[in-house]
């Protein structure tokens, strides 16, 4: 009698474990469905893209009835802009069930095409940028004793406090003019001077950029904040580029 009974708990166990198990799982699936719903909803009129949620963690429920769930992942692989694609990704931690309350971490990952990149950036007296592995390459001119001189040049992208992205030139190259004369101290001061690249009035003024990897034909933007609230007036509050 005593055996039968240790193992008609132990299966009462396994089907109790099992039924929790199944009612998180179907939980965290209606809430992952709703989460993609109302962003995809809230969308602007000029984007597009299917939108997927991923709740991470473990334990839906004992997550959703302390009122903050562990990481919230969500992401657009097919996102366009104005018929620009933005794939973009978004991983926010420490979300809680109130929304009006702040998420302690949000870090989005936009990918940008070059097409996306020339919309956005646009550099004075310079043609369209280029992205190349590791560098971005744009195009100017200026005048040397009445001729002028076109030049070429490779720079790296960092970012810097106020949403601005600094090119900083790694190389300057004569692409046509100047005859016979030396302007190796005209493309040097080229060289010497930094481009910077003003993307706040694009961004809420509650995120910041805080990183960049340019590879062939498109850059990799990280957008973070820290205990910011989700909602629509923050979103839509932009920074400016004074």
């Amino acid at each position: 009698m005593r055996r039968r009974a240790v193992i008609t708990l132990t299966v009462l166990g396994v089907i109790v474990v099992g039924g929790v198990a199944l009612a998180d799982t179907a939980a965290r699936n209606y809430a992952q469905d709703r989460i993609a719903g109302e962003v995809k909803s809230g969308l602007p009129s000029e984007a597009t893209g299917d939108v997927t949620a991923n709740i991470g963690g473990l334990f839906f429920l004992g997550q959703y009835l302390a009122g903050k769930l562990e990481t919230v992942t969500i992401e657009s692989s097919d996102l366009q802009v104005a018929g620009v694609p933005v794939p973009t990704k978004i991983v926010a931690t420490g979300v809680p069930t109130d929304l009006t309350l702040p998420v302690e971490n949000v870090e989005a990952t936009l990918t940008l095409s070059e097409a996306a990149v020339n919309a956005a950036a646009k550099i004075p007296g310079a043609g369209s940028l280029a992205l190349n592995d590791g560098t971005v390459g744009y195009t100017g001119a200026l005048t040397a004793f009445g001729l002028s001189v076109n030049y070429t040049v490779m720079a790296q992208a960092a970012p810097q406090p106020g949403n601005i992205i600094v090119l900083t030139p790694q190389e300057v190259t004569l692409a046509s003019g100047g005859g016979a004369l030396d302007i190796s101290g005209l493309l040097g001061g080229v060289k010497n001077t930094t481009v910077p690249i003003c993307l706040a009035s694009f961004l809420p003024k509650d995120l910041a950029i805080t990183g960049i990897t340019v590879t062939q034909g498109s850059a990799d933007v990280v957008i973070s904040g820290k205990n910011i609230v989700l909602n629509e007036a923050t979103l839509s509050t932009l920074g400016s580029c004074g």
